[in-house]
């Protein structure tokens, strides 16, 4: 039995940050596996601006070299960076060579890396293993939230935020570029792409400079084929179908979308909270806790998910005793498997196929008779917490009164 996503959505009830999930259909892509992709064009908005600069293509030295406590090292290798969309699309491929020295016990150690980025998805190639890891790409939600125009100062304000300066501008293959300063790294940016990254930390050293830079050219789609291996959850490490990564992808998407509009309202609700407690000098800490606390739970974002869990509370209750009664019939193994596979079929009837956490792996406590008894028993105290809050949830009117439900 699969994870549900309602055991996530019920501790989250505690809390604001009410699951972000979103509901209803995904689009399917007319994409049927990860070595096609779409054509890039400029007559739609992309997806994310994460440069100035539409498409480029950059070729990379890389050079480095350690001599610390009787070990040394040295590293040459190349990169190249290909994107085009503003970056939603990126390429990234990694060749290095270095020549290690561990207190006398020398190795040559060769890396080759290949992270392709599909606008909220990452498909990183591991040479080693020949498979493929699958992943939503990290801190999307954050840049989503920004903006597209706001992204680059974002990231600026970041820097200067951890300590980070410009210190000053440079050239590079005659592109003008500044260079910024941060905790032993300096790096030159054009139109937020490095063109160099210089690191020096305790006899650390390493350098990467751009040997060659096109930008704004026309982007061959195949150039974002990857290996013929196997793709996988990089969480769970099973195998993905092919025929699957289409949907997946298109779902990832969709998912950043959201999450960066909610992200973006959040971030306006804090700043208008922000303006009453500078408005309001004399309020205590507590005041403006709760203030803040009560702007955020009657904004719109928080609103909508409201409705969308008192909605959802009574469709998670059905499924929940679904599972228990299914799992206490179950005899084996393959009994519990087929209860996975009926209730994901009774979740998506209802219109809850997104309840189902594929990133988590089957329960095998389910494939014994022991473990089918430890699970239905939770299922049990489960459906008696919810059942029992579920009048408060039903008339909550915003976050604080939910809040209150689970006290």
């Amino acid at each position: 039995m699969r994870r549900l996503k309602y055991l996530n959505h019920i501790v989250l009830l505690t809390a604001l940050a009410i699951s972000y999930g979103g509901c209803g259909d995904t689009k399917k892509a007319d994409e049927n596996n990860a070595e096609k992709t779409e054509k890039h064009t400029t007559t739609t908005k992309p997806f994310i601006k994460k440069y100035a600069v539409e498409n480029a293509q950059i070729d990379y030295k890389i050079t480095g070299s350690m001599d610390l406590m009787g070990s040394t090292s040295k590293t040459t290798g190349s990169k190249k960076l290909t994107f085009s969309e503003y970056g939603s699309h990126e390429l990234s491929e990694v060749n290095k060579v270095e020549d290690q020295n561990i207190m006398g016990n020398k190795k040559i150690l060769n890396t080759h890396t290949l992270d392709y980025i599909k606008e909220a998805t990452l498909y990183k190639v591991d040479f080693n293993k020949k498979n493929i890891q699958r992943l939503k790409v990290p801190a999307l939600a954050m840049m989503m939230g920004a903006g597209d125009e706001d992204i680059l100062a974002k990231g600026q304000k970041m820097m200067e935020n951890m300590g980070g300066k410009q210190v000053g501008m440079d050239k590079i293959l005659g592109y003008d570029c500044e260079v910024w300063s941060l905790m032993g790294t300096k790096q030159c940016l054009y139109k937020g792409i490095p063109l160099r990254v210089e690191t020096n930390i305790m006899g650390v050293k390493s350098l990467l400079i751009a040997t060659k830079a096109d930008f704004d050219f026309s982007i061959d789609k195949n150039i974002y084929k990857l290996p013929k291996f196997p793709i996988v959850n990089a969480l769970n490490q099973t195998t993905i179908e092919k025929s699957k990564l289409a949907e997946m992808d298109a779902k990832d998407k969709k998912d950043a979308i959201e999450e960066g509009k909610r992200m973006a309202e959040l971030g306006q609700t804090f700043k208008e909270g922000q303006k009453k407690i500078e408005a309001n000098p004399n309020m205590s800490k507590e005041e403006q806790k709760e203030m803040m606390i009560e702007a955020m739970s009657n904004s719109k974002g928080m609103q909508s998910q409201l409705e969308k869990q008192k909605a959802m509370m009574p469709k998670i209750i059905e499924l929940v005793k679904f599972y228990r009664d299914c799992l206490e019939d179950a005899n084996s193994k393959s009994d519990a498997k087929s209860c996975d596979t009926k209730g994901q079929a009774l979740s998506k009837k209802m219109g809850m196929d997104e309840e189902f956490d594929e990133d988590d792996e089957e329960d095998s406590r389910a494939w014994t008779e022991a473990g089918r008894e430890t699970i239905v028993s939770e299922l049990n105290q489960e459906i008696k917490m919810i059942e029992s809050t579920l009048p408060c949830i039903q008339k909550a009117k915003n976050m604080m009164d939910l809040m209150n439900c689970n006290q």
